[in-house]
């Protein structure tokens, strides 16, 4: 998997390339880890992401958790259908904000 950042200011975009599964979680995990602390809008970009494991699904929440501490915003933008399934068969899209 291929993980981008942009950095706008107070705005993230991390887009993600390929399978976010148990082996590329880390990574996602490191990016977000890494961003300033005057993020407040992360922008999780999936369209070009092909699916999501359960690992990638934790860093996820964790990411929205992060930024629900930082009194800013994470949104979920693009996913395909595959994991808008996904999504929504763990009722994570009641929790996330998704852009489609």
């Amino acid at each position: 998997m291929q993980i981008r950042t942009n950095i706008d200011g107070h705005r993230a975009t991390i887009y993600l390339t390929g399978r976010l599964t148990v082996q590329a979680a880390p990574d996602l995990s490191a990016a977000l880890e890494g961003l300033d602390e005057c993020v407040k809008d992360l922008v999780i970009d999936l369209t070009e992401n092909e699916y999501i494991a359960s690992a990638g699904l934790r860093v996820l929440v964790t990411a929205d958790k992060m930024m629900s501490v930082r009194k800013g915003s994470l949104h979920l933008a693009h996913p395909n259908d595959e994991v808008m399934d996904i999504l929504e068969m763990t009722g994570l899209s009641d929790v996330f904000a998704i852009e489609r």
